[in-house]
Protein backbone atom coordinates (compact mmCIF):
# COMPACT_ATOMS: atom_id res chain seq x y z
CA UNK A 1 0.00 0.00 0.00
CA UNK A 2 1.36 3.44 -0.93
CA UNK A 3 0.70 7.04 -2.06
CA UNK A 4 -1.48 8.01 0.86
CA UNK A 5 -3.82 5.05 0.60
CA UNK A 6 -5.74 3.82 3.60
CA UNK A 7 -8.25 1.05 4.11
CA UNK A 8 -8.72 -2.01 6.29
CA UNK A 9 -6.94 -5.36 6.14
CA UNK A 10 -8.57 -7.61 8.69
CA UNK A 11 -8.97 -11.26 9.64
CA UNK A 12 -6.90 -12.72 6.82
CA UNK A 13 -4.47 -15.64 6.74
CA UNK A 14 -1.34 -14.33 5.01
CA UNK A 15 1.33 -16.99 4.74
CA UNK A 16 4.19 -18.54 2.75
CA UNK A 17 4.90 -15.39 0.73
CA UNK A 18 8.23 -14.82 -1.00
CA UNK A 19 8.21 -11.13 -0.04
CA UNK A 20 6.69 -9.32 2.92
CA UNK A 21 3.18 -10.38 3.84
CA UNK A 22 2.07 -6.72 3.95
CA UNK A 23 4.12 -3.78 2.58
CA UNK A 24 3.22 -0.19 3.67
CA UNK A 25 5.01 2.89 2.26
CA UNK A 26 4.70 6.41 0.79
CA UNK A 27 2.33 7.85 3.42
CA UNK A 28 -0.06 4.93 3.28
CA UNK A 29 -2.00 4.68 6.57
CA UNK A 30 -4.07 1.49 6.67
CA UNK A 31 -5.53 -0.44 9.58
CA UNK A 32 -4.04 -3.93 9.86
CA UNK A 33 -6.25 -5.81 12.32
CA UNK A 34 -6.47 -9.40 13.57
CA UNK A 35 -4.61 -11.10 10.74
CA UNK A 36 -2.52 -14.25 10.89
CA UNK A 37 0.77 -13.52 9.17
CA UNK A 38 3.14 -16.45 9.21
CA UNK A 39 5.78 -18.59 7.52
CA UNK A 40 6.84 -15.86 5.11
CA UNK A 41 10.24 -16.08 3.47
CA UNK A 42 10.88 -12.49 4.51
CA UNK A 43 9.24 -10.18 7.05
CA UNK A 44 5.62 -10.43 8.09
CA UNK A 45 4.94 -6.66 7.77
CA UNK A 46 7.25 -3.97 6.35
CA UNK A 47 6.65 -0.22 6.93
CA UNK A 48 9.00 2.23 5.16
CA UNK A 49 9.24 5.42 3.10
CA UNK A 50 7.00 7.49 5.44
CA UNK A 51 4.44 4.74 5.63
CA UNK A 52 2.29 4.71 8.77
CA UNK A 53 -0.57 2.43 9.70
CA UNK A 54 -2.21 0.95 12.78
CA UNK A 55 -1.04 -2.61 13.29
CA UNK A 56 -3.24 -4.09 16.01
CA UNK A 57 -4.16 -7.53 17.25
CA UNK A 58 -2.29 -9.62 14.69
CA UNK A 59 -0.70 -13.04 15.19
CA UNK A 60 2.70 -12.84 13.49
CA UNK A 61 4.92 -15.89 13.66
CA UNK A 62 7.50 -18.15 12.01
CA UNK A 63 8.65 -15.61 9.44
CA UNK A 64 12.22 -15.88 8.15
CA UNK A 65 12.99 -12.21 8.84
CA UNK A 66 11.62 -9.70 11.34
CA UNK A 67 7.99 -10.15 12.27
CA UNK A 68 7.51 -6.37 11.77
CA UNK A 69 10.23 -4.32 10.06
CA UNK A 70 10.17 -0.49 10.17
CA UNK A 71 12.74 1.66 8.33
CA UNK A 72 13.33 4.79 6.21
CA UNK A 73 10.97 7.01 8.18
CA UNK A 74 8.21 4.47 8.63
CA UNK A 75 6.08 5.48 11.60
CA UNK A 76 3.40 2.92 12.50
CA UNK A 77 1.45 2.35 15.69
CA UNK A 78 2.13 -1.28 16.68
CA UNK A 79 -0.13 -2.46 19.47
CA UNK A 80 -1.48 -5.65 21.05
CA UNK A 81 0.10 -8.03 18.57
CA UNK A 82 1.51 -11.47 19.28
CA UNK A 83 4.91 -11.63 17.55
CA UNK A 84 6.57 -14.94 18.13
CA UNK A 85 8.91 -17.68 16.96
CA UNK A 86 10.47 -15.72 14.13
CA UNK A 87 13.87 -16.57 12.70
CA UNK A 88 15.17 -13.01 13.24
CA UNK A 89 14.05 -10.11 15.47
CA UNK A 90 10.46 -9.92 16.60
CA UNK A 91 10.19 -6.20 15.73
CA UNK A 92 13.08 -4.43 14.00
CA UNK A 93 13.42 -0.66 13.54
CA UNK A 94 16.20 0.78 11.40
CA UNK A 95 17.38 3.71 9.25
CA UNK A 96 15.35 6.50 10.87
CA UNK A 97 12.38 4.27 11.42
CA UNK A 98 9.86 5.54 13.95
CA UNK A 99 6.84 4.24 15.77
CA UNK A 100 5.07 3.46 18.99
CA UNK A 101 5.43 -0.17 20.05
CA UNK A 102 2.97 -0.74 22.85
CA UNK A 103 1.25 -3.63 24.58
CA UNK A 104 2.62 -6.42 22.41
CA UNK A 105 3.55 -9.95 23.46
CA UNK A 106 6.92 -10.76 21.87
CA UNK A 107 8.15 -14.26 22.52
CA UNK A 108 10.52 -16.95 21.30
CA UNK A 109 12.24 -15.03 18.50
CA UNK A 110 15.73 -16.09 17.44
CA UNK A 111 17.28 -12.60 17.73
CA UNK A 112 16.31 -9.59 19.82
CA UNK A 113 12.67 -9.32 20.75
CA UNK A 114 12.91 -5.68 19.64
CA UNK A 115 15.98 -4.48 17.70
CA UNK A 116 16.74 -0.76 17.21
CA UNK A 117 19.65 0.71 15.21
CA UNK A 118 20.88 3.41 12.80
CA UNK A 119 19.12 6.63 13.84
CA UNK A 120 15.92 4.84 14.76
CA UNK A 121 14.18 6.14 17.88
CA UNK A 122 10.86 4.50 18.83
CA UNK A 123 8.87 4.47 22.00
CA UNK A 124 8.72 0.95 23.50
CA UNK A 125 6.09 0.78 26.19
CA UNK A 126 4.14 -1.82 28.19
CA UNK A 127 5.25 -4.81 26.13
CA UNK A 128 5.91 -8.31 27.40
CA UNK A 129 9.18 -9.53 25.89
CA UNK A 130 9.91 -13.06 27.02
CA UNK A 131 11.67 -16.31 26.22
CA UNK A 132 13.68 -15.03 23.28
CA UNK A 133 16.70 -16.98 22.09
CA UNK A 134 18.92 -13.89 22.35
CA UNK A 135 18.42 -10.50 24.07
CA UNK A 136 15.08 -8.98 25.04
CA UNK A 137 15.78 -5.52 23.55
CA UNK A 138 18.82 -4.57 21.47
CA UNK A 139 19.72 -0.89 20.97
CA UNK A 140 22.56 -0.99 18.48
CA UNK A 141 24.77 1.49 16.69
CA UNK A 142 23.29 5.02 16.59
CA UNK A 143 19.93 3.79 17.81
CA UNK A 144 17.89 5.40 20.55
CA UNK A 145 14.70 4.56 22.39
CA UNK A 146 12.44 5.31 25.30
CA UNK A 147 11.91 1.94 26.99
CA UNK A 148 9.10 2.33 29.54
CA UNK A 149 7.08 -0.07 31.71
CA UNK A 150 7.92 -3.30 29.89
CA UNK A 151 8.26 -6.80 31.31
CA UNK A 152 11.48 -8.35 29.96
CA UNK A 153 12.04 -11.84 31.26
CA UNK A 154 13.39 -15.28 30.46
CA UNK A 155 15.43 -14.28 27.42
CA UNK A 156 18.63 -16.24 26.76
CA UNK A 157 20.82 -13.13 26.53
CA UNK A 158 20.59 -9.78 28.32
CA UNK A 159 17.32 -8.14 29.20
CA UNK A 160 18.43 -4.93 27.43
CA UNK A 161 21.65 -4.86 25.37
CA UNK A 162 22.98 -1.39 24.46
CA UNK A 163 25.96 -0.39 22.36
CA UNK A 164 28.34 2.22 23.73
CA UNK A 165 27.54 5.71 22.50
CA UNK A 166 23.77 5.23 22.69
CA UNK A 167 21.75 7.33 25.16
CA UNK A 168 18.49 5.51 25.87
CA UNK A 169 15.89 6.23 28.54
CA UNK A 170 15.07 3.01 30.41
CA UNK A 171 12.32 3.61 32.95
CA UNK A 172 9.90 1.58 35.02
CA UNK A 173 10.63 -1.85 33.56
CA UNK A 174 10.71 -5.25 35.22
CA UNK A 175 13.85 -7.01 33.94
CA UNK A 176 14.24 -10.47 35.40
CA UNK A 177 15.35 -14.06 34.91
CA UNK A 178 17.36 -13.35 31.76
CA UNK A 179 20.36 -15.49 30.84
CA UNK A 180 22.94 -12.68 31.03
CA UNK A 181 22.97 -9.19 32.59
CA UNK A 182 19.71 -7.39 33.22
CA UNK A 183 20.99 -4.29 31.38
CA UNK A 184 24.35 -4.23 29.58
CA UNK A 185 26.19 -1.34 27.95
CA UNK A 186 28.92 -2.81 25.75
CA UNK A 187 31.90 -1.47 23.86
CA UNK A 188 31.57 -1.02 20.11
CA UNK A 189 34.04 -3.78 19.40
CA UNK A 190 31.64 -6.25 21.06
CA UNK A 191 28.86 -5.51 18.55
CA UNK A 192 28.75 -9.05 17.05
CA UNK A 193 26.87 -10.02 20.22
CA UNK A 194 23.56 -9.46 18.43
CA UNK A 195 24.17 -7.88 15.07
CA UNK A 196 23.55 -10.78 12.75
CA UNK A 197 20.14 -11.83 11.68
CA UNK A 198 17.99 -9.24 13.33
CA UNK A 199 16.50 -8.14 10.02
CA UNK A 200 18.21 -9.56 7.01
CA UNK A 201 15.49 -8.47 4.64
CA UNK A 202 16.45 -5.72 2.18
CA UNK A 203 14.32 -2.77 1.11
CA UNK A 204 14.66 0.71 -0.33
CA UNK A 205 12.09 3.48 -0.15
CA UNK A 206 10.97 2.67 -3.68
CA UNK A 207 10.93 -1.03 -3.30
CA UNK A 208 14.14 -2.89 -3.68
CA UNK A 209 17.30 -3.44 -1.80
CA UNK A 210 18.65 -2.50 1.56
CA UNK A 211 21.10 -5.14 2.65
CA UNK A 212 22.30 -4.18 6.10
CA UNK A 213 21.19 -6.96 8.46
CA UNK A 214 19.69 -6.40 11.85
CA UNK A 215 18.93 -2.70 12.13
CA UNK A 216 15.67 -0.96 12.99
CA UNK A 217 14.08 1.55 15.35
CA UNK A 218 12.63 5.11 15.69
CA UNK A 219 9.64 7.18 16.75
CA UNK A 220 8.31 10.40 15.34
CA UNK A 221 5.01 11.95 14.57
CA UNK A 222 3.17 13.69 17.34
CA UNK A 223 0.45 11.04 17.51
CA UNK A 224 3.04 8.45 18.49
CA UNK A 225 4.99 10.57 20.95
CA UNK A 226 4.89 9.60 24.61
CA UNK A 227 6.65 11.43 27.46
CA UNK A 228 10.41 11.03 27.30
CA UNK A 229 13.34 12.19 29.34
CA UNK A 230 15.07 15.44 28.44
CA UNK A 231 18.50 14.50 29.78
CA UNK A 232 21.55 14.59 27.57
CA UNK A 233 22.86 11.38 29.19
CA UNK A 234 21.68 7.79 29.22
CA UNK A 235 19.24 7.25 32.09
CA UNK A 236 18.19 4.09 33.94
CA UNK A 237 15.47 4.80 36.49
CA UNK A 238 12.69 3.14 38.53
CA UNK A 239 13.36 -0.34 37.18
CA UNK A 240 13.10 -3.63 39.06
CA UNK A 241 16.09 -5.73 37.98
CA UNK A 242 16.30 -9.13 39.61
CA UNK A 243 17.21 -12.82 39.25
CA UNK A 244 19.28 -12.33 36.09
CA UNK A 245 22.11 -14.80 35.48
CA UNK A 246 24.71 -12.04 35.10
CA UNK A 247 24.84 -8.73 36.94
CA UNK A 248 21.92 -6.41 37.42
CA UNK A 249 23.53 -3.60 35.37
CA UNK A 250 26.87 -3.94 33.55
CA UNK A 251 28.51 -0.83 32.08
CA UNK A 252 31.48 -1.09 29.72
CA UNK A 253 30.85 1.88 27.49
CA UNK A 254 31.98 5.45 26.99
CA UNK A 255 28.89 7.53 27.79
CA UNK A 256 27.88 9.28 31.00
CA UNK A 257 25.10 7.25 32.65
CA UNK A 258 22.65 8.15 35.42
CA UNK A 259 21.30 5.21 37.47
CA UNK A 260 18.63 6.26 39.94
CA UNK A 261 15.69 4.88 41.93
CA UNK A 262 16.12 1.26 40.83
CA UNK A 263 15.73 -1.95 42.82
CA UNK A 264 18.57 -4.33 41.88
CA UNK A 265 18.08 -7.61 43.69
CA UNK A 266 19.20 -11.25 43.75
CA UNK A 267 21.15 -11.26 40.49
CA UNK A 268 23.75 -14.01 40.15
CA UNK A 269 26.66 -11.61 39.72
CA UNK A 270 27.19 -8.15 41.20
CA UNK A 271 24.34 -5.65 41.43
CA UNK A 272 26.11 -2.96 39.36
CA UNK A 273 29.39 -3.51 37.49
CA UNK A 274 31.20 -0.42 36.15
CA UNK A 275 34.26 -0.66 33.91
CA UNK A 276 34.52 2.39 31.67
CA UNK A 277 36.06 5.86 31.40
CA UNK A 278 32.99 8.13 31.41
CA UNK A 279 31.32 9.21 34.69
CA UNK A 280 28.55 7.17 36.28
CA UNK A 281 26.06 8.65 38.77
CA UNK A 282 24.30 6.18 41.08
CA UNK A 283 21.60 7.71 43.26
CA UNK A 284 18.80 6.38 45.48
CA UNK A 285 18.98 2.71 44.50
CA UNK A 286 18.29 -0.42 46.57
CA UNK A 287 21.03 -2.97 45.78
CA UNK A 288 20.37 -6.14 47.72
CA UNK A 289 21.08 -9.86 47.92
CA UNK A 290 23.14 -10.08 44.72
CA UNK A 291 25.50 -13.05 44.46
CA UNK A 292 28.55 -10.84 44.01
CA UNK A 293 29.44 -7.33 45.15
CA UNK A 294 26.71 -4.77 45.59
CA UNK A 295 28.70 -2.36 43.43
CA UNK A 296 31.93 -3.24 41.61
CA UNK A 297 33.78 -0.22 40.19
CA UNK A 298 36.90 -0.81 38.10
CA UNK A 299 38.77 1.17 35.47
CA UNK A 300 39.44 4.88 35.04
CA UNK A 301 35.98 6.26 35.56
CA UNK A 302 34.55 8.67 38.14
CA UNK A 303 31.65 7.24 40.11
CA UNK A 304 29.33 9.07 42.48
CA UNK A 305 27.25 6.86 44.77
CA UNK A 306 24.60 8.59 46.90
CA UNK A 307 21.48 7.85 48.91
CA UNK A 308 21.52 4.12 48.20
CA UNK A 309 20.96 1.05 50.35
CA UNK A 310 23.52 -1.69 49.67
CA UNK A 311 22.49 -4.69 51.76
CA UNK A 312 23.17 -8.40 52.08
CA UNK A 313 25.18 -8.93 48.91
CA UNK A 314 27.40 -12.01 48.96
CA UNK A 315 30.76 -10.23 48.71
CA UNK A 316 31.79 -6.61 49.36
CA UNK A 317 29.13 -3.94 49.61
CA UNK A 318 31.28 -1.72 47.38
CA UNK A 319 34.51 -2.84 45.71
CA UNK A 320 36.13 0.37 44.48
CA UNK A 321 39.17 0.49 42.20
CA UNK A 322 38.56 3.91 40.73
CA UNK A 323 37.98 7.54 41.64
CA UNK A 324 34.75 7.77 43.60
CA UNK A 325 32.56 9.86 45.86
CA UNK A 326 30.52 7.72 48.26
CA UNK A 327 28.11 9.55 50.52
CA UNK A 328 24.81 9.21 52.36
CA UNK A 329 24.54 5.46 51.78
CA UNK A 330 23.63 2.51 54.00
CA UNK A 331 26.17 -0.29 53.38
CA UNK A 332 25.21 -3.02 55.80
CA UNK A 333 25.11 -6.79 56.17
CA UNK A 334 27.20 -7.73 53.12
CA UNK A 335 29.18 -10.97 53.14
CA UNK A 336 32.63 -9.34 53.22
CA UNK A 337 33.73 -5.73 53.71
CA UNK A 338 31.17 -2.97 53.66
CA UNK A 339 33.72 -0.95 51.69
CA UNK A 340 36.82 -2.39 50.00
CA UNK A 341 39.09 0.21 48.35
CA UNK A 342 42.01 -1.02 46.27
CA UNK A 343 44.48 0.74 43.95
CA UNK A 344 42.16 3.74 43.82
CA UNK A 345 42.83 7.48 43.81
CA UNK A 346 40.73 10.22 45.38
CA UNK A 347 38.04 8.15 47.04
CA UNK A 348 35.84 10.25 49.33
CA UNK A 349 33.65 8.42 51.83
CA UNK A 350 31.33 10.81 53.65
CA UNK A 351 28.33 10.48 55.95
CA UNK A 352 27.59 6.82 55.29
CA UNK A 353 26.34 4.18 57.69
CA UNK A 354 28.54 1.10 57.49
CA UNK A 355 28.49 -2.33 59.05
CA UNK A 356 29.74 -5.82 58.25
CA UNK A 357 28.62 -8.95 60.11
CA UNK A 358 31.52 -11.19 59.09
CA UNK A 359 34.54 -9.18 57.92
CA UNK A 360 36.25 -5.78 58.19
CA UNK A 361 33.92 -2.86 57.78
CA UNK A 362 36.48 -0.95 55.68
CA UNK A 363 39.52 -2.45 53.98
CA UNK A 364 42.06 -0.37 52.06
CA UNK A 365 44.77 -1.98 49.93
CA UNK A 366 47.46 -1.01 47.46
CA UNK A 367 48.42 2.49 46.34
CA UNK A 368 45.30 4.26 47.47
CA UNK A 369 44.30 7.74 48.57
CA UNK A 370 41.02 7.88 50.45
CA UNK A 371 39.26 10.42 52.66
CA UNK A 372 36.82 9.14 55.31
CA UNK A 373 34.81 11.53 57.41
CA UNK A 374 31.50 11.81 59.26
CA UNK A 375 30.65 8.13 58.79
CA UNK A 376 28.71 6.11 61.36
CA UNK A 377 30.08 2.60 61.82
CA UNK A 378 28.37 -0.27 63.61
CA UNK A 379 30.64 -3.23 64.12
CA UNK A 380 29.66 -6.80 64.72
CA UNK A 381 33.02 -8.58 64.52
CA UNK A 382 35.91 -7.30 66.63
CA UNK A 383 37.86 -6.00 63.62
CA UNK A 384 36.73 -2.77 62.04
CA UNK A 385 39.56 -1.78 59.68
CA UNK A 386 42.34 -3.38 57.74
CA UNK A 387 44.65 -0.96 56.00
CA UNK A 388 47.45 -2.23 53.80
CA UNK A 389 50.89 -0.86 54.67
CA UNK A 390 51.24 0.32 51.08
CA UNK A 391 48.04 2.36 51.21
CA UNK A 392 48.34 6.13 51.30
CA UNK A 393 45.53 7.21 53.57
CA UNK A 394 44.35 10.69 54.46
CA UNK A 395 41.31 11.85 56.36
CA UNK A 396 39.73 14.96 57.70
CA UNK A 397 38.98 15.39 61.36
CA UNK A 398 35.82 16.57 63.01
CA UNK A 399 32.75 14.80 64.32
CA UNK A 400 33.78 11.48 62.84
CA UNK A 401 32.63 8.23 64.29
CA UNK A 402 35.97 6.81 63.08
CA UNK A 403 39.17 8.77 62.52
CA UNK A 404 42.04 7.32 60.52
CA UNK A 405 45.38 9.09 60.78
CA UNK A 406 48.78 8.73 59.21
CA UNK A 407 51.87 9.53 61.31
CA UNK A 408 54.90 11.43 60.05
CA UNK A 409 56.75 8.12 59.89
CA UNK A 410 54.10 6.81 57.54
CA UNK A 411 52.47 4.46 60.02
CA UNK A 412 48.72 4.12 59.74
CA UNK A 413 46.56 3.88 62.81
CA UNK A 414 43.01 4.55 63.82
CA UNK A 415 41.08 5.46 66.88
CA UNK A 416 37.38 4.90 67.22
CA UNK A 417 34.71 6.60 69.24
CA UNK A 418 31.38 4.85 69.53
CA UNK A 419 28.04 6.19 70.59
CA UNK A 420 24.94 4.06 70.76
CA UNK A 421 22.48 6.20 68.85
CA UNK A 422 18.93 5.09 69.69
CA UNK A 423 17.51 6.09 66.32
CA UNK A 424 19.64 4.95 63.42
CA UNK A 425 17.17 5.67 60.67
CA UNK A 426 17.12 7.94 57.65
CA UNK A 427 14.21 10.33 57.38
CA UNK A 428 13.55 10.03 53.63
CA UNK A 429 15.25 6.91 52.35
CA UNK A 430 13.36 6.43 49.10
CA UNK A 431 14.01 2.83 48.04
CA UNK A 432 16.89 2.56 50.51
CA UNK A 433 16.61 0.05 53.30
CA UNK A 434 15.63 1.32 56.72
CA UNK A 435 17.54 0.09 59.72
CA UNK A 436 15.32 -0.38 62.76
CA UNK A 437 16.06 -1.54 66.28
CA UNK A 438 14.34 -4.79 67.17
CA UNK A 439 15.69 -4.92 70.75
CA UNK A 440 17.49 -8.14 69.94
CA UNK A 441 14.41 -9.93 68.59
CA UNK A 442 15.10 -11.69 65.25
CA UNK A 443 12.69 -11.33 62.39
CA UNK A 444 12.32 -13.94 59.63
CA UNK A 445 13.28 -12.93 56.10
CA UNK A 446 10.76 -12.66 53.33
CA UNK A 447 11.80 -12.27 49.72
CA UNK A 448 9.14 -11.26 47.22
CA UNK A 449 10.51 -11.92 43.74
CA UNK A 450 7.80 -10.37 41.61
CA UNK A 451 7.36 -7.06 43.42
CA UNK A 452 10.59 -5.72 44.80
CA UNK A 453 9.63 -2.25 45.94
CA UNK A 454 11.27 -1.47 49.25
CA UNK A 455 13.87 -3.13 51.40
CA UNK A 456 14.18 -3.13 55.18
CA UNK A 457 16.87 -4.68 57.30
CA UNK A 458 17.17 -5.02 61.03
CA UNK A 459 19.78 -5.97 63.64
CA UNK A 460 20.55 -5.40 67.29
CA UNK A 461 21.96 -2.00 68.18
CA UNK A 462 24.20 -3.36 70.94
CA UNK A 463 27.81 -2.25 70.66
CA UNK A 464 29.03 -5.79 71.31
CA UNK A 465 26.78 -7.68 68.95
CA UNK A 466 29.00 -10.45 67.67
CA UNK A 467 27.08 -13.05 65.73
CA UNK A 468 24.05 -10.79 65.21
CA UNK A 469 21.71 -11.75 62.42
CA UNK A 470 20.91 -9.30 59.65
CA UNK A 471 17.52 -9.95 58.11
CA UNK A 472 16.34 -8.57 54.77
CA UNK A 473 12.64 -8.02 54.38
CA UNK A 474 11.27 -7.11 50.97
Amino acid sequence: MRLGSSGLIADNDISYNKEAGIDIRKNADPKILCNRIHHGRRSGIVVLGQGQGSIHGNDIHHNQEAGIYVLYGGNPHIRDNYVHHGEAAGIAINEKGQGCIMGNLISGNRWGGIDVRHSADPTIKQNIIVNGLADGIVIGKDGSAAVNDNTISGNSGCGVWIMSGVKPFIHGNQISNNGDHGIAFVKSKEVPHSMEGAAAESHSPDHQVFDEPSDLHEVSGSHNKLPRHQNKDAAISYNQIFNNSGGGISIQGSETICICDNTIHANRNSGIIVHQTAPVFIDNNAITCNNGHGLHVDGYTKVEVKNSGIYNNSYHGILCKSQAKIELNDIIGNGMNALHIEEANQVRVHNNRLSSPKDKVIEVKGSTTAHLYDNTIKYISSDVFEIDKMAAKSTTSGDNEVILTQSKEGRLSYEMTYSDKPDWKLENPGPRPLLDSLNGEPRPSLIAITTVAQVKTSQSVSANCQGSKVCVIL
